[in-house]
């Protein structure tokens, strides 16, 4: 399955500083129907405090390690809303991004993208 999709998307390993500006300026949060920002510490214990998370940077330090705790934090986190890239980011042909191209594993490279992208 996974096979099919690889010439339509980009992904790498993101810096643990990103995961925290994507988690600050782009994160929300579902509470059974409502989705709510990730605006104050007091939104992440409601919700995760019975897990140990306490705070934003305890859901960073979650998804930055996949520690134990990072399937609830999945669980909760709702996908993140991000921009059209600048002008000239993406290259618009249809190669992997080894040989000059869009698609593939960009490894530690996708954070200069997902910058340009929050």
């Amino acid at each position: 399955m996974l096979h099919e999709v690889i010439p339509y998307v980009t992904y790498g390993i993101l810096s643990r500083d990103m995961i925290s500006a994507l988690i600050h300026k782009k994160g929300h949060m579902r509470k059974e129907a409502q989705v709510l920002p990730i605006s104050n510490n007091q939104v992440v214990e409601d919700l995760l405090g019975t897990q140990g998370i306490i705070c934003i940077e305890d859901i960073v330090h979650s998804l930055a390690s996949a520690d134990k705790s990072v399937d609830k934090v999945l669980g909760c986190l709702c996908p993140f809303k991000l921009s059209k890239p600048k002008e000239g980011a993406l290259k618009k042909n249809r190669q992997p991004f080894g040989k000059g191209g869009d698609w593939g594993n960009r490894r530690c490279e996708i954070n200069e993208l997902v910058k340009q992208m929050i």
